[in-house]
């Protein structure tokens, strides 16, 4: 197992502030473009911001129907923190979630990543395993800062992936969360929704040691983004992402359908998700709800 797997509970951070002083992420160190640092600027006006996030599926149930709630919280120059809590009765789960906090947390700080999990994965049939107390932090330069997606753990269960809204983070935080991508170059250009974007590429590669530990923690050999950024406004207008693995490819692609103006910034609204992989395609949709008051 990686030294970066530790038997550990993250602290509560309640101004998601990092232990000891963090290196600034510069825009222009994340990409060759100037896109970033005038979507950095854009967000100046915006000192701390939370948001709740809801998925309704196309049966029409929802990630509360699940159990799951979701929530964002930017504060600015610090980080991201994104916490999903395992609330009640979900999947498999007829006497309700199992005792314990059951929460899952990541943060993004100028400097480092980290998520801590405290939650049993109890996906009916296919996540029986617990991993109470996981820590996961690399730092940026780290060998797996640049192998191991963090929305991507536990493998067995990655509620981020499926629930979590990663626009509004990206839109929010572009110098801290595009600092995190590796490798990250631009790729072209695509029209999403009639408006001229400029694709943004990074990708995870985790080679064979990355993948050992305790069983499905990270299962991904890699993971490829395209950002779609609107070249005239700076506005995110799309996030694809591609998940290779044992089975075949997973692909999936959110996009914003509409937004709402916050601090003078436009942030998403509704946000559409069509997913491809293994199990075949489901399409899902996320509402975005702000809340100036809980930060």
């Amino acid at each position: 197992m990686r030294r970066s797997l530790l038997l550990l509970i993250l602290l509560p951070l309640p101004s998601c502030a990092s232990a000891g002083p963090s290196a600034p992420t510069s825009p222009s160190d994340s990409a060759p473009t100037g896109l970033l640092p005038r979507m950095e600027a854009m967000t100046k006006g915006i000192p701390r911001l939370a948001w709740d996030v809801l998925t309704e599926g196309e049966s029409g149930s929802t990630a509360m129907d699940a159990g799951y709630k979701v929530q964002g919280r930017f504060v600015r120059d610090e980080g991201i923190r994104i916490k999903a809590t395992a609330m009640g009765s979900a999947h498999g789960m007829s006497h309700g979630a199992p005792p314990g906090p059951n929460l899952h947390q990541l943060l993004y700080m100028p400097d480092r990543v980290a998520v801590a999990l405290s939650v049993l994965t109890f996906e009916s049939g296919r996540n029986t395993r617990c991993l109470p107390h996981l820590l996961f932090r690399a730092r940026r330069g780290d060998p797996d800062h640049a192998a191991v997606d963090p929305r991507l753990l536990p493998g067995n269960d990655p509620i981020l992936l499926r629930y979590h809204d990663p626009l509004t983070a990206y839109q929010l935080a572009p110098a801290i969360l595009f600092g995190h991508e590796p490798g990250l170059e631009e790729a072209g250009t695509a029209t999403v929704r009639g408006a001229a974007c400029v694709i943004l590429r990074s990708r995870h590669v985790a080679d064979a040691g990355t993948r050992r530990g305790p069983e499905g923690w990270y299962p991904a050999r890699s993971v490829e983004k395209r950002f779609y950024i609107e070249a005239a406004s700076g506005l995110i207008a799309a996030l694809e992402i591609e998940i290779t693995g044992a089975s075949s490819p997973i692909r999936m692609r959110h996009e914003v359908a509409s937004r709402q103006t916050f601090g003078g910034l436009d942030l998403p609204r509704f946000v559409e998700i069509h997913e491809t992989g293994p199990e075949g395609s489901k399409q899902s949709r996320q509402r975005v709800d702000l809340d100036p008051g809980d930060t």
